[in-house]
């Protein structure tokens, strides 16, 4: 994350360092009805493997009923909220700490993206590509909330 940050003429990408695949059709996603529910967090103490001190105990939850995407949503599929959703730009899609966030920023579209003529590049690890539509869209929870809501 840090060293995407930085300039590309910063960094030197690693002999042999290989990128995912990345320009394959995006699979066709679709919405499924998750029912509500009723379910438990946490940890007992006796837990077999590490946990963070927050994550032992237990909290008794209610889950309302919700859609889920089958597959992670796809730079394509977010490459649409930005451009014709006007997703940057609709407060009302947006929590209010979200909005605020937003705004104090001047965010109008995810921190790798990277604006080149009414389209947009992919800040990877070492390069700048052409936008890997097919990978999964890399946001916060502020972006993905109002993607959603979206």
């Amino acid at each position: 994350m840090l060293i995407r940050q930085y300039p590309v003429d910063w960094v030197t990408r690693p002999e042999g360092w290989r990128y995912a695949p990345t320009y394959f059709e995006a699979p066709e996603n679709e919405w499924l009805s998750v029912p509500a529910t009723e379910g438990e967090l946490g940890k007992p103490d006796d837990f077999p493997t590490f946990g963070w001190d927050n994550e032992y105990g237990s909290l008794p939850i209610s889950v309302k009923e919700f859609e889920a995407s089958r597959n992670l949503i796809t730079n394509v599929e977010f490459e649409e909220f930005v451009k014709t959703g006007g997703g940057y730009t609709q407060e009302g899609l947006w929590t209010e700490e979200g909005w605020t966030w937003r705004s104090k920023f001047e965010v109008t579209h995810p921190k790798f993206w990277v604006p080149e003529g009414g389209s947009f590049r992919y800040r990877a690890m070492f390069d700048e590509l052409a936008m890997p539509l097919s990978w999964p869209a890399e946001v916060n929870c502020h972006e993905a909330e109002a993607y959603c809501t979206w």
